[in-house]
């Protein structure tokens, strides 16, 4: 790279993104556009369009070696993590699959998930369950990665700092209130990353059940002062009649009148 070059400020970053997220917007639209002159409606296809569009501009850009509309908007250079040379070929690779390819599966993944047929089966339960624990833990993840931009600066988004690209910028601009604002934001952002991974994690924690003492009254017989005292006996609500609580027949006990089961618990 020749000439003078500097570290790239955070607000240009920030801002050259907003750029780019405008052009693929639009860039979706068009493409919603299109899909639509062949279907009433998206459908299945409701995702396409954003995914298909920043892969697009991506592949159009980063992938062509060519700067996007954000890096020269803002006159932003890409380079590697040393900021001495520009991305590797790998780099870009790698950027592209992590930013487009793996949102896209991620997406598709989410729509398969929630189209389980009923009964649900026990696969697609295990698969829901971990597909909710992934988002709640990338969402937790890519918060705390954000504030880590805005107290070091250095990536704005994960993908990026898997692929190890960062910005050169040809303004030497520098705002010192900026960055402590910054900063601010980045030290809140991490707390409060931190008090809702404390908070889900107290949650987690599952509670002994408590033994209670249930009282049995029916309109046929307000005035009575049955319990059911798990203990001892177990009043039958058809019949009336006490029938002995013990180890074998503690989830679940049969009126001597009535074969339905009542349970305990």
């Amino acid at each position: 790279m020749s000439g003078q070059r500097y570290v790239a400020e955070k607000w240009e970053i920030i801002r050259a993104q907003g750029r780019d997220e405008e052009e693929i917007r639009r860039l979706s639209s068009d493409i919603e556009k299109v899909i639509l002159l062949f279907r009433r409606n998206l459908g299945n296809l409701a995702a396409l369009p954003d995914h298909l569009a920043t892969f697009l501009y991506y592949l159009q850009t980063v992938l062509a070696d060519v700067q996007t509309v954000g890096d020269e908007y803002l006159h932003l250079i890409q380079s590697d993590s040393d900021l001495k040379y520009i991305p590797s070929p790998g780099s870009k690779l790698i950027f592209m699959i992590s930013h487009v390819l793996i949102p896209l599966c991620w997406s598709y993944y989410q729509q398969f998930i929630r189209s389980a047929s009923r009964p649900v089966s026990t696969f697609r339960t295990v698969l829901r369950g971990a597909g909710h624990a992934y988002s709640q833990l990338a969402s937790t993840l890519d918060r705390t990665h954000l504030a880590i931009f805005y107290i070091f600066g250095a990536y704005y988004t994960l993908s990026r700092r898997w692929a190890g690209i960062r910005f050169l910028s040809t303004s030497p601009q520098t705002d010192t209130q900026i960055l402590k604002l910054y900063r601010i934001f980045g030290f809140v952002t991490l707390a409060q990353c931190l008090s809702t991974f404390v908070y889900k994690t107290y949650h987690m924690i599952p509670e002994k059940p408590a033994i209670k003492v249930v009282d049995i009254k029916t309109p046929e017989v307000e005035d009575s002062k049955l319990q059911l005292l798990v203990d001892t006996y177990f009043v039958g609500i058809v019949c009336r009649k006490p029938v002995q609580w013990t180890l074998q027949n503690a989830q679940h006990v049969e009126c001597p009148m009535n074969p339905v089961k009542l349970c305990l618990y």
